[in-house]
């Protein structure tokens, strides 16, 4: 694909309106086989909410824009590879080697890889985890590897400035698929902004694995895909979409990417191309990078033989795309900030699904880009400013049609009395707007609090700086590296681990089910997995945060299933999950976060040097824990009781 040929002086007045300029004000937006060796800037969307006024705006004036001198990005050259892994557990183990050759030979910045199981991401971590770091979660908001869309970057060269996983379904902020009846997983999608450490040059890498099952959620899935793209490419990114896109060209999905004239597939913009195909099983090609035309000359798109060093690696060539970027104008973030309009009103009704909480419903923040917040913090305080309930809205930003309105549910509160609720709306890059607040009177009923029965599997605390177990199970804990133990609690470091004894004679009690309780502070570091109380091998359960949530575990059998909510580095938290023999229900501070259902009995783990309990690291089959972790524990306790509301409502108050 060429570069477009505008004249130099009118090309640089346009890089300057997009760079500088709020979006907002601008009308219109060979053959062979290598061995391994009509829309304008943005979507028309009729369903977002006007932006607000100058006045409400944090955007800079129009004297501050012209006396911003223009700071110009260097040309730089991109190099990335698209692969899907083949999620066969059982010959990984005679693949990856070769795969691994595979992917290095052409050194790529950035890798997008689809069918990302455990044994492919554990292997991969460790052969390339040297040079490349890994973003993304799997398709259940886990880093346990199950079906995971990753990217892998270098990191000896690029930072990740922002980064994000989410599902291509009707609910794209949590773990879901598009239609459970027609698929058989949760489809995800990462992207990730990676920033040259030594020039500033900034580009995205998008990575997807869509529907092959239902083609009318593959449409839908490649519109946000294709949403996304142009997102970026109006913040003046450019974009390389990688994935496994299910679909083929001359297909309804791949006509409807191609329909921007922004968007380009990069075998046919190359200047050196192959027709080789990608999928050799269905001879034809259903994966694609996507780029960014106008931003970016495609030097070359070529197609990884899927054998090397006589082992077939996937049933998948991957795909190889290297291109030179233009020199673009520093991406700016003004644009991005979301912010409510004037006179912005809160809806308050009841819950139909609990009489104990109560619904609010409030018009998206917008951005100058046309774009809604990717979620809000949502604050509920009492008259004295005490905050009572805390929980996250999410705007749905990553659909084509952005909904004109959000909400979310409050819980905590009691009748005839007036409440406080502060919405502060967070952008794509995690930047907050201006918040809103508003008084609303409660139109729940008051919760009845009522005492749990003691915990009789675990009650571990520390006192008196020691830690103690004080049910009459005769655990032995034992402390491996070192562990810094204060007064009240537990401070992990990564240097070592707190575990029981076997739980041997406690599953029995545990696989219809349990609730599991803890008091924690988060670490500072959000990004990497903490494990809190951990019991995952092959089986087991978990409480452990990552990538900004908290996740609560259990093992089905087949995978992990996760419930998740959304915390806060350096908070504390009083957290609850149960499981109640069919579903996974979370408990933050006393009110019900999140719910999932399990589809089946807990399965226990197979190892018999693995069924311990490990705080600050995980279970592992020598008995000793791994992957260890920088978090504080104060207590966990395990009742063999599936607690209430109304008996969480108590535990909650009283610690």
């Amino acid at each position: 694909m060429l570069m477009n040929k505008r004249p130099l002086f009118m090309k640089m007045i346009c890089l300057l309106l997009l760079g500088i300029i709020p979006l907002s004000c601008i009308s219109c937006n060979a053959n062979g086989v290598r061995q391994a060796g009509t829309d304008k800037a943005t979507d028309t969307n009729e369903e977002t909410t006007a932006v607000s006024s100058s006045e409400e705006q944090t955007t800079k004036s129009s004297e501050e824009i012209e006396t911003e001198p223009l700071v110009m990005l260097p040309e730089q050259e991109v190099r990335v590879i698209s692969q899907n892994l083949l999620c066969d557990e059982h010959t990984v183990s005679q693949r990856y080697t070769a795969m691994v050759n595979s992917l290095l030979a052409l050194e790529p910045d950035s890798i997008g890889v689809q069918e990302c199981i455990k044994a492919w991401a554990n292997r991969l971590d460790a052969k390339i985890g040297d040079k490349y770091a890994r973003v993304g979660v799997d398709c259940y908001g886990e880093d346990t590897g199950n079906f995971g869309t990753y990217v892998y970057y270098r990191k000896d060269k690029f930072k990740a400035v922002a980064s994000n996983t989410f599902w291509m379904s009707t609910t794209p902020d949590v773990p879901s698929q598009y239609n459970t009846s027609a698929n058989m997983m949760n489809r995800t999608c990462t992207w990730v902004v990676l920033e040259d450490i030594k020039t500033g040059f900034r580009y995205v890498h998008i990575n997807c694995h869509l529907d092959w099952g239902d083609q009318t959620a593959n449409v839908v899935q490649t519109q946000m895909i294709r949403s996304l793209i142009l997102r970026f490419e109006a913040m003046g990114y450019p974009v390389f979409a990688t994935g496994d896109y299910n679909t083929k060209e001359g297909s309804v999905s791949y006509g409807q990417m191609l329909a921007s004239e922004l968007i380009a597939d990069s075998r046919y913009a190359a200047e050196k191309t192959t027709s080789t195909v990608s999928h050799y099983g269905n001879q034809g090609s259903v994966d694609f990078c996507f780029v960014t035309s106008e931003k970016m000359q495609v030097l070359e798109f070529d197609v990884i033989h899927n054998v090397r060093d006589g082992v077939e690696v996937s049933d998948h060539n991957g795909l190889f795309t290297h291109a030179k970027v233009s020199s673009l104008p520093k991406q700016s973030h003004s644009n991005t900030l979301p912010q409510f309009g004037i006179g912005v009103t809160l809806e308050g009704r009841k819950d139909n699904t609990s009489s104990q909480r109560m619904e609010i419903s409030f018009p998206q923040a917008t951005s100058a880009d046309g774009s809604v917040a990717a979620y809000y913090e949502v604050k509920m305080f009492a008259l004295d400013g005490s905050v009572v309930y805390t929980t996250t809205a999410y705007g749905n930003s990553y659909r084509p049609l952005q909904p004109l309105t959000a909400s979310c549910k409050l819980s905590g509160g009691e009748p005839d009395i007036t409440y406080t609720v502060e919405i502060t709306p967070v952008s794509l890059f995690g930047e907050k707007g201006r918040s809103i607040t508003q008084n609303v009177e409660w139109l729940g009923v008051a919760v009845d609090e009522v005492a749990p029965p003691a915990p009789d599997i675990l009650d571990l605390s520390v006192k008196d700086g020691k830690v103690v177990d004080s049910t009459s199970n005769n655990y032995e804990l034992t402390t491996r590296g070192t562990v810094t133990v204060t007064e009240d609690a537990m401070v992990f470091n990564k240097t070592g681990n707190v575990r029981t004894s076997s739980l041997t004679n406690q599953y029995a009690k545990m696989t219809n089910g349990f609730s599991l309780e803890a008091i924690i502070t988060t670490s500072q570091d959000l990004s990497t997995i903490a494990h809190y109380a951990s019991n995952l091998h092959a089986g087991g359960f978990a409480l452990y945060t990552h990538n900004g949530m908290l996740h609560f575990v259990v093992h089905n059998g087949s995978t992990y299933i996760p419930v998740t909510a959304r915390v806060e580095k350096n908070t504390t938290y009083h957290i609850i999950g149960v499981f109640d023999g069919t579903s996974l229900l979370l408990y933050v501070n006393g009110e019900l976060s999140g719910t999932v259902a399990l589809d089946g009995a807990m399965k226990i783990p197979t190892v018999e040097n693995a069924k311990y309990l490990c705080f600050g690291a995980d279970a592992n089959a020598d008995g000793t824990g791994e992957s260890l972790s920088q978090c504080t524990v104060y207590s966990v306790k395990i009742y063999s009781e599936i607690l209430t509301d109304s008996e969480v409502a108590y535990l909650y108050k009283a610690h």
